[in-house]
């Protein structure tokens, strides 16, 4: 069974609260596994996920980078992904 995530696929909007102000201004940057570096938005999902520390696979979530414009911190957001 295959999963795809709703928001990455243009399908939801994210919106969240910031975890460390409570402000709802928290705003979706993207994948956090296209900060791992330079090439890391052109490899396989799959490639990186196994390796990220995180346990997005076996969970099946998509984790997402947030970033609040009140408090200028940086989160992550896990993300449940749909099933085909």
């Amino acid at each position: 069974m295959s999963t795809f995530c709703t928001v990455c696929n243009g399908m939801d909007m994210l919106s969240a609260v910031c975890p460390h102000c409570g402000s709802g201004s928290a705003s979706d940057c993207g994948r956090v596994n296209d900060y791992f570096g330079p090439y890391s938005p052109y490899r396989p999902i799959e490639e990186i996920s196994m390796t990220n520390g995180y346990p997005d696979v076996t969970r099946s979530e998509c984790l997402h980078m947030l970033y609040c414009e009140a408090c200028g911190a940086s989160s992550v957001l896990a993300v449940p992904e749909s099933c085909t």
